[in-house]
């Protein structure tokens, strides 16, 4: 890998984990996971035998990674869409008895008055654009590992 790709390797790898930050906190080895995830996804198939193995080893073991990034975002999803639901209701049912005009008038006055209840939607939404990037990587890496498997056969 160049200075260059390693550069950009290392930003891409920075930004990512800094929009998890903002939604779920990580570990350094949970972060370590992610940046070998990454990596594993752009390095090219070794020639040898041996060096063929050791990264459909990484592979592997990056896919479990990912699995439990997966685990652990979707459980903090949960976590907050239920502390959303508590204020979403509470502010529905308030809004709903002073006879606001349309279920979209109410949600809108909701996330204008409730600062807690709008971050707590700009999470969720955040949540869900990781937890899609994270399952794409999920299928790139068992890409990457057929790709491997068959590239074995091409290796003496």
């Amino acid at each position: 890998m160049t200075t260059e790709q390693q550069f950009n390797l290392n930003n891409l790898c920075n930004y990512i984990l800094s929009v998890i930050a903002g939604v779920v906190e990580l570990s350094d080895y949970e972060e370590n996971m992610i940046r070998g995830m990454i990596t594993n996804i752009r390095q090219g198939a070794p020639n040898t035998k041996q060096a063929l193995n050791d990264s459909i080893e990484n592979v592997i073991n990056s896919r479990s990674d990912v699995n439990y990034i997966l685990i652990k975002m979707r459980e903090r999803r949960r976590e907050i869409q239920q502390e959303y639901n508590l204020h979403y209701d509470k502010g529905f049912t308030q809004l709903t008895k002073q006879n606001r005009p349309s279920r979209q008038a109410i949600e809108s006055e909701l996330h204008y008055i409730n600062e807690t209840l709008k971050e707590y939607r700009d999470k969720l939404e955040v949540m869900d654009y990781v937890i899609e990037f994270l399952t794409s990587e999920l299928n790139t890496l068992d890409k990457k590992h057929k790709h491997l498997e068959n590239k074995k056969f091409d290796i003496m």
